[in-house]
């Protein structure tokens, strides 16, 4: 029960490497910004290129900001096996070493697989450098089931950059309520 637990915590946080790309909003930030200073090359006048400059500023501004290359990540359940309906905790931390705008984490699971009340399987933080979040969970049907992955988006930058990885949660063996069993074989 509670050893697959209590393994995953002797063992370190794997490195999940992280590639960045330009947010909807960086690339709004450069088409406003182009498109305001097309009109002062194209006519030449260096005063219309001040309406440029805030939206190229924030952009400059943003994208030469440092980013984590790389955060350290792990999903684990408390346990390898349950019955039917019991819960069931998903354990994710999660640390970028720097801060960054925005944490989003998507806790995905099977059909056969719900949330316990008062556990959302998204969860956003602004203005963090670390996550340590437990969501639980319950199997409504027997079976082997994969849980996971948790899928981690990651915005820095002022809001010009993301990045995203998956995260993996592991296998869940649930087996029939001993009340199930005993009616089938009566």
């Amino acid at each position: 029960g509670h050893r697959a637990h209590a393994a995953a915590a002797n063992r370190p946080a794997v490195s999940h490497p992280l590639r960045w790309r330009p947010t909807a909003h960086a690339r709004r930030l450069a088409t406003v910004g182009l498109l305001a200073l097309a009109p002062a090359v194209v006519a030449g006048k260096p005063l219309l290129a001040v309406l440029a400059a805030p939206f190229l500023a924030l952009l400059a501004l943003g994208l030469s900001r440092p980013v984590p290359d790389a955060i350290q990540a792990e999903a684990t359940l408390d346990r390898s096996r349950c019955l039917e309906g019991e819960d069931v905790e998903i354990h994710l931390t999660l640390t970028t070493g720097t801060l960054v705008d925005l944490i989003g984490v998507t806790f995905e699971v099977p059909s056969t697989v719900e949330f316990a009340p008062d556990h959302l399987p998204v969860v956003t933080v602004a203005g963090a450098a670390a996550l340590d979040q437990r969501v639980v969970i319950r199997a409504r049907q027997w079976g082997r089931v994969t849980i996971g992955p948790v899928r981690v988006r990651l915005r820095a930058g002022g809001n010009t950059k993301e990045a995203e990885v998956s995260v993996r949660v592991g296998e869940l063996a649930v087996y029939p309520e001993p009340s199930a069993v005993q009616t089938v074989l009566a």
